[in-house]
Formats: structure tokens, C-alpha cells, sequence
């Protein structure tokens, strides 16, 4: 089984924002997740350019096993990324995984392999008083089958002003 971190530990998520969460029910047991980011392109552009664009970043993950999310306030910037962790738990998806390959409704699932593992926690721009002792925003989310996507649609932003 692959980590897929390896993959996409190169991007900066910082100053990305989330843009959707879609879930599929492929097949009865099989639940793919589709993470869209409007990806703040760090390299693709530089510090004194009067404006910065972004680019589309999928993130799929076809057999998602993990998803929690928290926005204690919906009102603010909710889903800018502030920072990301991965490997929550990792050891314990894996082992997971391996025991779930005996069970019977894994055999029904479209890919009976299960690679590219990522398990990944985007930290969010996200505050507030939660009623659910939870102050800070973040999605986490881990699962097997895991690709990513660029979309070629380049949107022109304001200037990036950077903090210092």
C-alpha cells in the first residue's frame, strides 16, 4: 500500500480554499469523495506580481473510509486552508484495511485492491464559540484509491500581500 502523501507533500495548501466536498455512493459499499481546492498556485507565481492566480486541484479519494469536518462559524472564511497534517492514525487505517479485506462486504466493493492511501487534515481559517467543544475549523479526511486532478482553469486574483 502506497502512502499517497508522497505525492502532493509538495503543495502548499496555505491560503487555498476549499471549494466543495462531493461524496458518490459508486456502489453499495464503495463511497468515493471528491475534494475540490481552488489551489493558491505558490509556484506559479511571485511575491511582487500585481495579481496571483489559482488553479483547480481534485483531490478523489475512490474508497473514503474517514471524513469529519468542523466550521464553528459558517459565517467567516470557512474553508481557507491554513495549514494541513498528515498521517492521523495512519497505522491504524492501515491495520484497518488489512482486516477488512476478510470481511465479507469488502467483497463487494468495484476494487477489491486497496492502494494509494492518504489520510490528510486541512486546518481551516475557521473560529468561533462552538457548541460542540470545538473552536478551530479543519476537514479531515483518509481513505484507499486516492488520485488528484488539475483542472486547467486559471482564475485571476487580487494581490497577494504577504505577511512578514
Amino acid at each position: 500500500m502506497i502512502n499517497y502523501k508522497k505525492h502532493i507533500e509538495n503543495l502548499n495548501f496555505h491560503d487555498s480554499n476549499i471549494e466543495s466536498i462531493k461524496i458518490e455512493d459508486c456502489d453499495y459499499f464503495d463511497r468515493k469523495l471528491t475534494l475540490r481546492i481552488n489551489y493558491y498556485n505558490w509556484e506559479g507565481n511571485s511575491e511582487d506580481s500585481d495579481t496571483w492566480t489559482t488553479k483547480t486541484l481534485l483531490l478523489i479519494i475512490n474508497h473514503c473510509v474517514n471524513l469529519q469536518m468542523n466550521a464553528p462559524n459558517l459565517m467567516e472564511d470557512t474553508f481557507e486552508i491554513m495549514s494541513e497534517e498528515y498521517d492521523l492514525k495512519y497505522n491504524e487505517f492501515v491495520k484497518r484495511a488489512e482486516e477488512e479485506k476478510k470481511r465479507s462486504y469488502f467483497n463487494h466493493l468495484k476494487s477489491k485492491e486497496l492502494k494509494n492511501f492518504l489520510s490528510i487534515k486541512f486546518n481551516t481559517n475557521n473560529f468561533g464559540d462552538s457548541i460542540f467543544n470545538e473552536s478551530a475549523g479543519f476537514i479531515w479526511i483518509a481513505g484507499f484509491n486516492v488520485q488528484h486532478e488539475w483542472i486547467e482553469e486559471k482564475v485571476a486574483n487580487k494581490k497577494h500581500i504577504a505577511v512578514k
